[in-house]
């Protein structure tokens, strides 16, 4: 499994799950952690999501 190296993990995730998070957390145990948050107007997000081919 790859995560089980050392290395770092990026994840884009919107952790609005429990177990996304859980998962999450595990997978980060034993490595430095940076949290990035991005505020974005929600009429700017589902254009993004459009643009993209997808929030239907």
């Amino acid at each position: 499994m790859a995560l089980r190296s050392p290395g770092a993990i990026v994840v884009h995730s919107t952790a609005t799950r429990g177990w996304d998070r859980r998962l999450l957390a595990g997978a980060a145990r034993g490595r430095t952690a940076h949290l990035l948050f991005l505020q974005v107007e929600p009429d700017t997000a589902v254009a993004g999501q459009r643009a993209r081919g997808g929030g239907d």
